[in-house]
């Protein structure tokens, strides 16, 4: 597994719909686990999660090195 970080430039303070479209959209995706934090994982261990920070929006991931 490599841990992997990537940073959207999404500002925090971006508009309360662009949350709302954004929650809805991670509600859809497979392998959705939960919302504090936004989380994605599966039986394999593989796993991604989101926060919001000062520069955007941060994805961190534990994927095997193919993904």
């Amino acid at each position: 597994m490599t841990i992997q970080n990537y940073n959207l430039n999404i500002h925090y303070s971006s508009p309360d719909d662009v949350w709302l479209l954004l929650g809805n959209l991670y509600k859809e995706m497979p392998f959705w686990f939960g919302e504090t934090p936004p989380t994605w994982r599966d039986d394999e261990g593989h796993r991604i999660e989101v926060s919001v920070e000062p520069s955007g929006l941060q994805f961190y991931s534990e994927l095997p090195d193919e993904e």
